[in-house]
């Protein structure tokens, strides 16, 4: 089975398409497709144009620019709230081939306690409490996760402070922190909640609708804990 070249334009929202996908009421030479908005049906509106700085990182062809490229997991890295968690299998790699990562069972995000323990260095979600508002310290802490000098620092300072003007879940974060530290002496319960949306789509923004959840309780459960992190 062979197929034409893909060239063929959506009318409604120039999707390139195969002209086999085209719909069978409709002529060769004005085909009609389905399969990307429901031949026009479906309205989707516009992604946000991202901040400026973002899209010259992303498009331009500065030393900045193309350094941030070719560094980008990089810095998507430092700046994340959680850990990628899994547990790896045994695997010996082929010398020269290309890398592979295996694991078994699930793959998770690990978010470890907000508070430090002491000795050792806030990292992912612990910078942003430990170091809220703390612009200078939150870029230094992430600057030593390479050791290579890789990142830049006017970067990741910009990248910083973009995150803490548009990402509530970084704001969230630091407030928590603030919170802690302004009532260093009083038990502090923090809790996040999942609230719905008002001005949302309810069928993809609802909370679950179940009614019973499943807990995984480390010990007897008889255990007295004299604090708590941010509940979820």
């Amino acid at each position: 089975h062979s197929l034409s070249s893909l060239t063929y334009m959506c009318q409604h929202c120039r999707a390139l398409h195969f002209l086999e996908e085209k719909l069978s009421r409709s002529s060769n030479r004005v085909p009609g497709f389905s399969g990307c908005r429901a031949g026009g049906k479906v309205e989707l509106p516009l992604f946000p144009n991202p901040p400026e700085l973002i899209w010259d990182l992303f498009t331009g062809d500065s030393r900045e620019s193309t350094h941030f490229r070719q560094r980008i997991r990089s810095y998507n890295n430092v700046l994340s709230l959680s850990l990628l968690g899994t547990t790896e299998t045994p695997y010996r790699q082929i010398d020269g081939g290309v890398y592979s990562f295996h694991i078994k069972g699930a793959l998770y995000h690990n978010h470890g306690p907000l508070l430090l323990i002491d000795g050792e260095r806030p990292k992912f979600a612990q910078i942003y409490v430990h170091d809220s508002r703390d612009l200078d310290a939150q870029v230094s802490h992430r600057m030593n996760v390479f050791q290579d000098n890789s990142l830049d620092q006017m970067i990741l300072s910009t990248l910083t402070q973009l995150l803490q003007q548009c990402n509530w879940l970084v704001q969230t974060y630091e407030t928590a922190g603030e919170t802690l530290r302004s009532n260093p002496q009083l038990p502090v319960t923090l809790q996040l909640k999942v609230l719905n949306p008002w001005d949302k789509d309810p069928r993809t923004y609802n909370v679950p609708t179940a009614d019973e959840i499943g807990i995984l309780i480390v010990g007897s459960g008889d255990e007295e804990f004299d604090k708590r992190d941010i509940i979820i």
